[in-house]
């Protein structure tokens, strides 16, 4: 993801609090697969068309419009209604959107990683380093146990849906962990990348659940990151985010959120969308509780026009 990156372009960009989208977090989960997915750009329409639920965002240097959620479609999951937020005229360029799609590590079903999905994770403090692939996700079958317990996971769309978690895994409660940043994306450039002025629109549904519930210091959102040459970045410091998934974010039910840019700048040549996991969120080192949780999204949508 940030291959060619300069530490400090790196550390401008996560330093930024996360405001994003939904979080998962610092599970001693033993079905932790890593997915580093394709090293190209990924470009394709995404066949698995559930959900229509794209918003538009586009970097432009500025700042976009601000993340927001939708209500969410009952407590248990389940498809619910139409989307709230809708594509833009291109309709959906991710591909394997519902995450349904995987391949096998090593036989360990149903946490498979999810096909053309591309992961990073980087430590922001008490030291900054590239930590390269962010390998705390999974995809997690609809009806296998939601981790730590036996409850059937219902899920959205489909048959899979992604789970996202902290950097720091398979640790004690009393461990320290450290400020983190794991994301999971897919990127856009030259033929791929939308035309110049484009507003862009990232959406997708995620699910919080009560029986993994994220701590204090864990967060995870959608996100939208647009760089020029050299990584310069080009929609605001750490990118575009939606609305945060926290520990006060209501438990149990898929809701819809969204996050929203303006336009492209012609300094635009690289840009990623996808869902990001930030552990520690204040900053500083924080306990193996405080940075505990998970959260499962599903059915992204990336569009513009």
């Amino acid at each position: 993801m940030f291959k060619g990156i300069s530490w400090s372009s790196l550390l401008l960009l996560g330093a930024t609090s996360a405001v994003g989208l939904m979080a998962g977090c610092g599970d001693d989960d033993d079905t932790t697969t890593t997915n580093t997915g394709p090293t190209g750009p990924s470009s394709s329409s995404s066949s698995d068309a559930s959900s229509s639920s794209s918003s538009g965002m586009g970097g432009n240097g500025t700042g976009g419009t601000g993340g927001m959620a939708a209500g969410g479609n009952g407590g248990m999951g389940g498809a619910g209604g139409a989307p709230d937020f809708t594509a833009l005229a291109s309709g959906d360029v991710l591909s394997n959107h519902g995450f349904e799609t995987f391949t096998s590590p090593g036989g360990q079903p149903p946490f498979d990683p999810a096909d053309s999905w591309l992961t990073f994770a980087v430590q922001l403090n008490p030291s900054f380093g590239e930590l390269g692939a962010y390998n705390n996700h999974a995809t997690q079958a609809d009806g296998a146990d939601i981790f730590p317990s036996t409850d059937p996971f219902p899920g959205l769309n489909g048959t899979r849906a992604l789970k996202v978690f902290g950097v720091a895994q398979n640790i004690p409660m009393t461990t320290t962990l450290s400020h983190t940043l794991g994301t999971v994306y897919q990127e856009f450039t030259a033929g791929t990348l939308p035309p110049v002025g484009s507003q862009l629109r990232l959406t997708g549904w995620a699910y919080h659940a009560s029986q993994d519930p994220l701590g204090t210091e864990s967060q995870a959102y959608l996100v939208i990151k647009c760089f020029g040459t050299n990584f310069t970045e080009q929609c605001g410091a750490g990118g575009q985010k939606s609305t945060p998934i926290t520990s006060t974010t209501a438990a149990d039910g898929w809701v819809q959120y969204v996050v929203d840019l303006p336009a492209t700048n012609a300094d635009t040549i690289l840009i990623q969308a996808g869902v990001e996991f930030e552990q520690c969120l204040s900053g500083t080192a924080c306990s193996g509780a405080d940075g505990a949780g998970a959260v499962f999204f599903d059915d992204l949508v990336f569009s513009y026009e």
